[in-house]
């Protein structure tokens, strides 16, 4: 007995997109090279929103920035991060 051939899909879904091509991710503004050169400034703040397998409501991570004084009197960077898990989450990781 001779094994039957699987038969491949050729045919292309016209509404198909790759997840990978330019044009399914969202244009995006990006500052110029010297400006990202330098870093984190002072008074940044952001929050991100957290995703874990199923659940769409995780959490949320949340990082800013503040100048301290050194003991040698140089100001430094103060990088704090924040993270938070919600609902059923915290149960599991509180």
């Amino acid at each position: 007995m001779g094994r039957a051939a699987k038969a491949e899909n050729t045919e292309v879904d016209a509404d198909y997109k790759d997840p990978d091509s330019e044009d399914t991710w969202p244009a995006a503004e990006f500052a110029p090279p010297e400006a990202r050169a330098r870093g984190f400034a002072t008074g940044e703040s952001y929050t991100f929103r957290m995703r874990w397998g199923g659940f769409p409501k995780a959490g949320t991570t949340s990082i800013q920035t503040e100048s301290v004084p050194s003991e040698d009197g140089k100001t430094l960077l103060s990088v704090t991060s924040v993270t938070k898990s919600h609902g059923l989450i915290n149960l599991l990781y509180p």
